[in-house]
C-alpha cells in the first residue's frame, strides 16, 4: 500500500480526469463495484487459477454462518460483469459503462505496490470488429490528451 503525495495526487487526478472526460464523450457511463468481492466470481470464470489464488487477499466472511470466501478486488473485469447480469438481467443492446477502481493483489517483490488502480472501459452487448475499435480509438484518445499517444485519434467514432 502507498500513501499519494500532493504531486502524485496531481498526477493521479490529471489521468482520472482525461480518463473520464474521454468516456464521457465516447457515451460511457461510470460504475463502481464493490472492494468485497465474493472469491467465486474469479474462480468460476477461471480468472483466479489454483496458483494464483496465493497473489489475492482473501479470507472468510462470517456474515451469520455462511462463512463464505471472499476476495479485495484483484481486477475490476468481473465485477463489471457480475454488476451487468445482477442489475440489467436479460438486457438487449449495447452497454457502455467505465470505472476507476483500485485493485488489490501480492507480488513477488516489494517493487510494486499491493493497492494499484485501474481504468477501465466495458462495451457490453455487440460483437462488430467497430465495437474493438471503439475501445483502441477510446485508448489512443485518452494517450493522446496525456500527451502519450498521437493527435490524428481525438475524435470519438460514430456509437453502435
Amino acid at each position: 500500500m502507498k500513501d499519494l503525495l500532493p504531486a502524485e495526487m496531481s498526477r493521479f487526478r490529471r489521468v482520472e480526469d482525461v480518463f473520464r472526460e474521454s468516456c464521457s464523450r465516447f457515451g460511457y457511463q461510470e460504475v463502481r463495484t464493490p472492494t468485497l468481492e465474493y472469491l467465486h466470481c474469479f474462480t468460476s470464470t477461471g480468472t483466479l487459477t489454483p496458483q494464483m489464488l496465493r497473489s489475492v487477499y482473501s479470507f472468510l466472511d462470517w456474515d451469520g454462518w455462511s462463512g463464505e470466501r471472499v476476495v479485495l478486488r484483484p481486477d475490476c473485469t468481473i465485477p463489471l460483469a457480475r454488476l451487468f447480469v445482477e442489475h440489467f438481467p436479460g438486457a438487449d443492446g449495447v452497454h457502455k459503462f467505465y470505472y476507476v477502481e483500485n485493485v488489490f493483489r501480492f507480488t513477488e517483490s516489494d517493487e510494486q505496490a499491493r493497492e494499484r488502480w485501474q481504468c477501465g472501459a466495458e462495451l457490453l452487448g455487440s460483437s462488430l470488429p467497430q465495437a474493438d475499435a471503439e475501445l483502441v480509438v477510446l485508448a489512443l484518445d485518452v494517450l493522446d490528451r496525456l500527451c502519450l499517444g498521437p493527435a490524428k485519434y481525438r475524435s470519438p467514432t460514430p456509437g453502435f
